[in-house]
């Protein structure tokens, strides 16, 4: 320290032998010393001086000196006017300290907050401290990111007042639970975002004591993670339809079989009754429910995505022409219809049913929510997804898609109907009007296609809802122009191989009254003894896909070399077998799906067997 006296009357000053240490200066004037303060510094200290020498209170600066060696210092200065008793000159007296290590400390200290902050205002996480009370005593700039507050507004701000009031009480009891514990605490809870929805996070923290283990702050951090458990819901989800679509899957084989039973035989036996008869009714009446029931049970296949396709290369545009007439009917005259078609679409590939069915479902579904009239629109377009706007969605893939968008103006969904709305069997609609498997089908048919869903939709908003499928390259196959009526009588011989009893007698009785030659076994191994004593050529090999011993394709590969000629029709009402997991469509192989009537038996086979290689 170096103690000072100036004389403002002669200009002299007395300084005590640390003035050499400390500011280089063993002599000299008050302007030597003066002329050691930094540059940055001068005039406020200038001011401050002559401030205390005209009386107007006591000098109290820091500031840098320049030594003559080159060297900054920081130094205090303290003074006070006095008035010599004896000479009655003014003096200015005081005091100079070395500051400089204290300030070193002081700005290593604030490079070092300096630092934290910057850190603490990227880190992509909110990082808090709050009182004993909960206030908040600081924050980092991801909450204003988070929650549109700024770090200014949250200083203070009683963090348990964002949080959703169904988790309010728990957060509370755990951060009071882990302050009486002395413990680290985590949990999950909703809070507010600045767009005042609820958000998903997960809090960690731990409770801050004095020495004397008084509980002091909390400090913690909290992550957003909403985007985490909205893929842990969607997982759950598909996790579930897999396993629904696993018990469908593994019930349609039997009851494929029954229902062929059913209608085959009601059909069959319709044909037996005049038209006036009465009794014909009730038969008619099996064979509508039993059509119904292979209609669900199509459904539920189409849902778990374990059907058999025949899929095609179509133009979307032309599928939705053709069909207009029918949604027009299906919606009634107080709903308009429009559409909007690109003119240049790309092509699709998908199963001309499952694509009318698709349309159906979703126009069905947009009617019901406008009881009153309103609007649906359905419309094309081309749409393609970089890398960056396909890591958004998490089943889509980078590519080229056709989308096709059907908007109404009803009433549109809550988030809870959305967040359910592919569900087997759930539905907003009273009892007997839905099945509940119209969207869970729709979005079996697009997964199972290799596309992908939005929805979009508020309450009294309307909804939107828009598949995409992958573009295709190729031509548009040329519409199917369905046989009507009976094919005419074959001759031709047939191997039948069916392992049920009933279904294999079924078809026998269908194919003999037809006039084919057909020679009939239970399974694969049963067909080969028996061609092992017939020398007759086999026209046409008409087998279950899976059976006991020797399924259909293996028969048909052991077969196929000896009967070079020999076509193959393949039967299934199971979804679990090589066909479907190898994914082969229907227009590679010749295949008919139960249940099926006569008449459409009559006509594949008729079909195959007319075909050319």
């Amino acid at each position: 320290m170096v103690a000072w006296d100036w004389n403002l009357a002669t200009g002299t000053v007395h300084r005590s032998e640390q003035a050499a240490e400390i500011l280089g200066l063993e002599s000299g004037t008050a302007d030597d010393f003066l002329g050691l303060i930094h540059s940055e510094d001068r005039d406020r200290v200038d001011a401050a001086f002559a401030a205390a020498k005209r009386g107007e209170g006591d000098l109290r600066e820091e500031f840098r000196v320049v030594l003559a060696t080159g060297q900054t210092r920081w130094v205090s200065a303290v003074a006070r006017l006095r008035i010599d008793p004896e000479t009655h000159h003014p003096h200015l007296a005081g005091v100079c300290r070395d500051l400089t290590d204290r300030k070193q400390a002081e700005l290593q200290i604030q490079a070092s907050e300096q630092r934290f902050r910057q850190m603490a205002n990227t880190a992509p996480v909110v990082i808090w401290v709050t009182d004993v009370s909960g206030y908040c005593t600081f924050i980092n700039e991801h909450w204003a990111r988070l929650v549109g507050q700024s770090v200014e507004q949250a200083l203070g701000f009683g963090w348990l007042e964002r949080i959703h009031p169904e988790d309010r009480e728990l957060a509370k009891s755990q951060f009071v639970a882990a302050t009486e514990r002395k413990s680290d605490l985590q949990l999950e809870y909703r809070f507010l975002d600045h767009a005042n929805n609820y958000r998903w996070a997960i809090a960690a923290g731990r409770p801050r004591f004095n020495r004397d283990g008084t509980f002091d702050a909390y400090i913690g951090c909290v992550v957003d993670i909403t985007e985490h458990r909205l893929l842990e819901e969607r997982l759950r989800q598909s996790q579930k339809m897999e396993a629904f679509g696993q018990l469908a899957g593994g019930v349609a084989h039997d009851f494929n079989n029954l229902l062929t039973i059913i209608t085959g035989n009601s059909e069959s036996l319709a044909e037996q009754f005049p038209s006036d008869d009465a009794r014909l009714e009730f038969v008619r009446e099996i064979c509508a429910a039993g059509q119904r029931a292979a209609s669900l049970t199509q459904q539920l296949l189409a849902f778990s995505r374990q059907t058999i396709l025949a899929s095609k290369v179509l133009d979307l545009n032309t599928v939705v022409s053709d069909i207009e007439r029918m949604l027009r009917r299906l919606i009634g005259e107080d709903i308009r219809l429009r559409l909007r078609q690109e003119p240049n679409l790309r092509l699709i590939k998908l199963d001309p049913g499952q694509c009318e069915q698709i349309l159906m479902n979703l126009i069905v579904n947009a009617r019901d929510a406008m009881p009153r009239g309103g609007e649906v629109e359905i419309e094309t377009s081309n749409v393609s997804l970089d890398e960056r706007r396909a890591a958004s969605h998490p089943e889509a893939i980078a590519g080229d898609y056709v989308r096709l968008t059907v908007r109404d103006t009803g009433c549109g969904m809550t988030p809870e109907v959305r967040a359910r709305l592919f569900e087997p069997y759930f539905t907003t609609k009273a009892v007997g009007k839905g099945t509940g498997l119209g969207m869970a089908v729709v979005h079996g048919i697009v997964k199972q296609n290799g596309g992908y869903i939005d929805v979009s939709s508020e309450p009294g908003a309307g909804a939107v809802i828009q598949l995409h499928f992958p573009a295709v390259e190729g031509t548009a196959a040329a519409p199917k122009n369905e046989a009507s009526g009976k094919p005419a009588p074959g001759s031709e011989s047939l191997l039948l191989v069916e392992d049920e009893d009933a279904v294999r007698r079924l078809l026998l009785r269908i194919l003999e009254q037809q006039g084919y030659q057909v020679l009939v076994a239970s399974n694969g191994r049963e067909a080969l003894a028996l061609l092992a004593e017939h020398r007759e050529p086999i026209e046409l090999l008409v087998t279950d896909v899976v059976m006991p011993e020797l399924g259909g394709p293996e028969l048909a590969h052991v077969l196929c070399p000896r009967y070079p000629e020999m076509k193959v029709l393949f039967l299934s009402g199971h979804t679990d077998d090589a066909m479907v997991r190898h994914g082969l469509v229907q227009d590679e192989v010749a295949f008919l799906q139960k249940p099926f009537s006569p008449l459409a038996l009559v006509r594949k086979v008729r079909e195959v067997l007319d075909a050319t290689d």
